[in-house]
Formats: C-alpha cells, sequence, structure tokens
C-alpha cells in the first residue's frame, strides 16, 4: 500500500544519495552502453502498467520487485548466480 511505497521511495533516495559522483548529479554525457541501456529501460517501463504497480518486499534482499500482482512483476536481482522464484500463485 501507500505505507509500502513510501518506505520504497526513502529507501530509494537513501540508496541514491551514497553515489555523489554520479552521471544524473553532475550532468554530462554518458559513454559507453549507458544511453542504450537507459533507453531500453525506458521502453520497458513505458509498456507496462507502471501506474499500477507497486513495490513487492517478499523476496528482499535477495530481489528487487515492482508488480501488479498476477499481471506484470519486474524483478531485479541484487547477486550474482543462479535463482528460483515461484511464478504463480
Amino acid at each position: 500500500g501507500d505505507e509500502n511505497n513510501k518506505f520504497y521511495i526513502k529507501y530509494l533516495i537513501a540508496r541514491l544519495a551514497a553515489f555523489r559522483n554520479v552521471w544524473w548529479s553532475k550532468g554530462g554525457v554518458l559513454y559507453g552502453k549507458s544511453p542504450v541501456r537507459i533507453r531500453f529501460l525506458k521502453e520497458v517501463l513505458t509498456a507496462s502498467p507502471f501506474q499500477e504497480m507497486s513495490p513487492d518486499f517478499s523476496q528482499m534482499p535477495k530481489t528487487f520487485i515492482f508488480a501488479k500482482p498476477g499481471e506484470h512483476h519486474m524483478v531485479y536481482f541484487t547477486e550474482d548466480g543462479k535463482f528460483e522464484m515461484d511464478l504463480l500463485p
């Protein structure tokens, strides 16, 4: 719900604040694969029901999940390796 969303936003802000010398804080030119990756992320988010999705904290800290339960899930794995995850309830 809203309380989880507020927690998630505060968490992200705290994490991002730790990186003082990142491209979005200094401006400038992106190099390497960054522009392509950012464009891909924009395409993924644009194609998703983003406004209807919310954080799912059930698998933390190994994953960050943003979901419209039962319909659309985005999963970010925080560690390298093989993982198993139940996708159906």
